[in-house]
C-alpha cells in the first residue's frame, strides 16, 4: 500500500482526453461510489452547460498503484481491464463522466427502445431549436443530430448526408450548426485534480477539505472510501444504504435523504451526527460499521411502521421533517430485541412512551421545532429519545411537549412542514370514498399521484382563492369527472359521513352546489381550522393564538 504523502495537481484537459481514458480502462469508477442515478434532465443539463460554454464543476481522480475494486463499465458501456497499474480512480464526479462517456462514445447499434435506461443515453441536439433532447418514442425528427457522432468523423459525415437527404431546404443550415454543436464539445475544457499517490484514506480526506464546486461525493460514499480495507471485510456503506432505502420503500419512505440513513447509522454506533468532518465520523464507525447497519436497518423500518400506523404518515412526502424519523429510529433501536421462539423482532414499550412519541411528533410537527435546528440541538434530541427508550424519563423536556402550534395555513403549500401537518390531520379523519362510503386507500392514492394527490376542488378562480388548503381535497380520481361534481353526487345513505371525513361542513357543500367558490372555501377554511385546533388542544398542545396565518415554508423534504 502506498504510504508516501500524495500529491495534489490541479489540472485542465480536454472532454475528448478523459474520454480516452475511460475507453482505455485507466480512468475507473471504484465499487464505493453510488451507481448512475442522474435524472434524464440532469444529463440534458450538463451538455447545454457545455454548449453555452458554462462551467461543469471540477473533477477529482486519485492515481494510485494501490487495487481498489472498481466498476467494469461507465455508464452502459463496458471498459476494458489494462491489467497494469496505476490506474486512476474517479472520486468526485462520476455521474458527469458516465453522462459524457454514455452519450458521446453510445455504440451504433445501442438499444433505443423506450425503456429510460436505453433512450436516457440517446441524447440528441434539436438543430432547429439548438436545444439538447431525449426522444421516448417514436423516430427522431430529421433535425434532431445525436451527439454520439460528434466524437466520429465517419459517424458525423453519414448524419450530414441523412440530414441533406431528408431537410433539403435548411439542410446547409442544419449541418453548419451541427458543425459548430460539435467544435464546441471537442473544445470544451474541463478542470480536474488529480491526487497521485498516497492511501485512498488520504485522498478522500483531501476531498472532504476541498471546495469543489459541481455535484460532488455524497457523505455516504466519503465514509464508504474512508471505511474501505482491502482484505474484504469492510462492507461498502454507499450500497448498503441503498439496500435500506430499498426495504423502507415498503412503507413509502424509500426517498428519504440518504444523509439521513448515514446519520441513523452513526446513531446506531453510539455516537453523535455530525454534518463534515466525515473522516472523524468513518474512523469512529470503523469498528462497528456492519453492526450499526444492520441495526439502523431494522430500527428504521420499525420507525417508518410507526409513522404509518400511529400517525397516517403514508410516505416521506408527507414527513413534516426527516429529523423526525431518525429520532424515531433511535428510540426504536433501544426498545427492539429479537424473539428467539418468534424469530422475529419484538417491542420493549409501553401505552405511555407511545403516546409520548404521538404527541412529540405532533408538536414538533406544528410548532415548526426542527426549523434551523443546529447539529448540537439535534444530537441533544437524539439522547433525550436515547433516555426515554431506556425508560429513564417519562416525558421529553429538551424539545418541549407544550410549544404552541402555529396558525392554519393560508396557503397550500407542501415546502411546509405546517401544511403538511395539516394534511396529516386530514388523513386521520379518514377520508372517505363519496362514491361508495368506504376508506380511501391513502398510502396507494399519495404513491400514484404524489404532490398531485390532494387535488383542487375549484381549479380555475383566482390564485389567493386556489391557493387555500380548503380548496384541497384527497380524492381517487375519476376520468373525465370534476372532483366538485365527485362530492355533490355523494349518496344521500352516507352523505353526513362522507362530508366530515373530509371537514366539509353542509354550508359549505351547500356553497359547492351553487358553484359559489369563494363562499365555499371561507366557510370550509374557517371550519377546518376550528376543527383541526380541537384536534390540536385534544392531544394536549397549545394551539394558535390567531386561527389563520401565513403559510412558513421550513420543511427539510424527504
Amino acid at each position: 500500500m502506498e504510504t508516501d504523502s500524495p500529491l495534489v495537481k490541479p489540472d485542465i484537459v480536454f472532454i475528448e482526453d478523459l474520454l480516452g481514458e475511460i475507453a482505455q480502462g485507466m480512468l475507473r469508477v471504484p465499487r464505493f461510489q453510488r451507481p448512475f442515478v442522474w435524472k434524464p434532465k440532469d444529463m440534458l443539463n450538463l451538455f447545454d452547460s457545455i454548449y453555452k460554454g458554462y462551467p461543469i464543476g471540477s473533477l477529482l481522480f486519485w492515481e494510485s498503484s494501490v487495487s481498489v475494486e472498481n466498476l467494469g463499465y461507465v455508464g452502459p458501456i463496458d471498459i476494458p481491464d489494462p491489467g497494469i497499474l496505476p490506474l486512476t480512480y474517479i472520486l468526485d464526479g462520476h455521474q458527469r463522466l458516465a453522462t459524457l462517456f454514455g452519450a458521446l462514445c453510445l455504440p451504433q447499434n445501442a438499444s433505443s427502445g423506450t425503456r429510460q435506461r436505453d433512450w436516457q443515453w440517446w441524447v440528441w441536439f434539436d438543430l432547429k431549436n439548438k436545444e439538447f433532447v431525449h426522444v421516448t418514442r417514436n423516430k427522431p425528427a430529421p433535425w434532431l443530430f445525436p451527439i454520439r457522432a460528434v466524437q466520429r468523423t465517419v459517424d458525423f459525415l453519414a448524419q450530414a448526408r441523412r440530414i441533406m437527404s431528408e431537410c433539403p431546404n435548411e439542410g446547409s443550415d442544419f449541418i453548419e450548426e451541427a458543425e459548430q454543436l460539435a467544435q464546441k464539445i471537442k473544445n470544451y475544457k474541463v478542470a480536474i485534480t488529480r491526487i497521485k499517490g498516497g492511501s485512498l484514506e488520504q485522498a478522500v480526506t483531501i476531498f472532504s477539505r476541498l471546495n469543489t464546486l459541481g455535484v460532488s461525493m455524497t457523505p455516504d460514499q466519503m465514509v464508504s472510501a474512508l471505511t474501505y480495507r482491502e482484505d474484504g471485510k469492510s462492507i461498502h456503506l454507499a450500497e448498503r444504504i441503498d439496500q435500506i432505502l430499498e426495504r423502507l420503500s415498503e412503507y413509502h419512505f424509500g426517498n428519504i435523504k440518504r444523509l439521513t440513513v448515514l446519520h441513523a447509522i452513526v446513531a446506531a454506533s453510539g455516537k453523535n451526527i455530525h454534518r463534515s468532518e466525515w473522516e472523524n465520523i468513518a474512523e469512529r464507525l470503523m469498528p462497528k460499521l456492519a453492526e450499526a447497519a444492520d441495526q439502523a436497518e431494522i430500527s428504521l423500518f420499525h420507525a417508518a411502521w410507526f409513522l404509518r400506523e400511529f400517525l397516517h404518515v403514508p410516505g416521506d412526502r408527507l414527513l413534516p421533517y426527516t429529523y423526525q424519523i431518525l429520532m424515531l429510529s433511535e428510540f426504536f433501536r433501544l426498545c427492539l430485541y429479537w424473539d428467539d421462539d418468534q424469530k422475529t423482532y419484538q417491542l420493549n414499550w409501553n401505552e405511555d412512551q407511545k403516546n409520548t412519541l404521538i404527541k412529540w411528533f405532533w408538536c414538533t410537527s406544528l410548532s415548526g421545532w426542527f426549523a434551523g435546528q443546529n447539529t448540537a440541538n439535534i444530537n441533544n434530541g437524539i439522547n433525550e429519545m436515547r433516555r426515554l427508550a431506556r425508560g429513564e424519563i417519562s416525558t421529553l423536556e429538551f424539545m418541549p411537549m407544550n410549544a404552541p402550534a402555529r396558525p392554519f395555513p393560508d396557503r397550500f403549500y407542501l415546502l411546509s412542514a405546517r401544511v403538511r401537518s395539516f394534511i396529516l390531520f386530514m388523513l386521520s379523519l379518514n377520508p372517505l370514498d363519496p362514491a361508495i362510503g368506504s376508506p380511501l386507500d391513502k398510502a396507494h392514492i399519495f404513491h400514484e399521484n404524489g404532490n398531485q394527490a390532494m387535488t383542487y376542488i375549484f381549479p380555475r378562480i383566482k390564485r389567493e382563492l386556489k391557493a387555500s388548503p380548503a380548496n384541497r381535497i384527497l380524492l381517487e380520481r375519476v376520468p373525465e369527472k370534476p372532483v366538485k361534481d365527485q362530492i355533490l353526487s355523494v349518496k344521500p345513505e352516507f352523505k353526513s359521513e362522507v362530508l366530515a371525513s373530509h371537514g366539509i361542513p353542509y354550508d359549505a357543500f351547500n356553497a359547492l352546489s351553487q358553484n359559489n367558490a369563494e363562499k365555499f372555501i371561507d366557510i370550509r377554511a374557517q371550519y377546518l381550522a376550528q376543527v383541526e385546533r380541537d384536534f390540536i388542544s385534544n392531544l394536549g398542545i397549545p394551539p394558535a393564538e390567531e386561527i389563520i396565518g401565513e403559510t412558513d415554508i421550513d420543511t427539510d423534504g424527504p
